[in-house]
């Protein structure tokens, strides 16, 4: 009988620690994600271009 309770505690502290592991593991990706800057740069040339419309 005393076998059967040992392996039980056993099995409930894999569980346990695979589980906490399992939440630190999400909760530190969800972290990362949520806190990345996204900076675009981007160089172009502007050209002013004038469009002249008479009425003639």
């Amino acid at each position: 009988m005393y076998r059967l309770r040992h392996r039980n505690r056993n099995k409930q502290r894999k569980i346990l620690v695979i589980s906490i592991c399992s939440i630190l593991l999400f909760m530190t990706a969800g972290y990362a994600a949520m806190n990345t800057n996204l900076e675009i740069n981007a160089k172009g040339n502007v050209v002013k271009k004038i469009l002249v419309v008479s009425n003639c």
